[in-house]
């Protein structure tokens, strides 16, 4: 399975067939995007929201070098194995670092598509109630909270319609591999930004 997407994103990365000429729209050098939506913590099975805010920079291979910015939360509902605590709500909190490349590829006149893979440094806070049920006991703990940092691969894929001022409107889906471990989180954003 990981070698199909892998084959998938190579394809699309090395594939000019989309346009037969650089897009004077697609050719800016800089752009700068952001968005807010949909965020999806699949190992605690959480919904919540995503912000984030991203700046690129067009390299002369055709390749955009992207930094991106992004905040996350998802809350959680206690299961009955938290005893007395079922039903309050967890909240996790992401905070993301990424670097990442991607490459617009045109699929009309004012459409393309974006794929793109990078590395990525996340900072997540995990709050814990500061109460354990044990047995049918209840005990008080000092844990409040949980910091972990991670590093891992980011990938995802945007569409963008592109007007003739350098703005565009899209759409995002993205998600995030923990080196070793697992997918964390999903992402469905809406897209503004701006090429100049």
């Amino acid at each position: 399975m990981n070698r199909f997407f892998l084959i998938l994103l190579l394809i699309l990365f090395s594939f000019d067939g989309f346009s037969q000429e650089e897009s004077p729209i697609l050719s800016s050098r800089y752009n700068f995007k952001g968005g807010a939506g949909y965020f999806r913590c699949l190992p605690a099975k959480s919904n919540g929201t995503s912000i984030w805010l991203e700046g690129g920079l067009k390299l002369r291979t055709g390749f955009d070098l992207i930094l991106k910015l992004q905040h996350s939360q998802a809350n959680m509902v206690l299961r009955s194995d938290w005893g007395p605590l079922e039903g309050q709500i967890k909240p996790d909190i992401f905070y993301v670092v990424d670097l990442s490349f991607s490459r617009s590829l045109r699929i009309s006149r004012n459409s393309s598509i974006e794929p793109a893979l990078g590395f990525m440094f996340e900072r997540s806070y995990t709050w814990l109630p500061p109460l354990e049920y044990i047995n049918g006991y209840i005990f008080l703990t000092d844990k409040f909270g949980i910091w972990a940092e991670d590093l891992g691969f980011s990938f995802r894929v945007d569409y963008h319609y592109h007007f003739n001022s350098g703005f565009f409107l899209g759409f995002r889906a993205q998600g995030y591999y923990i080196m070793g471990c697992f997918v964390e989180g999903l992402a469905l954003t809406p897209v503004f930004g701006v090429r100049f």
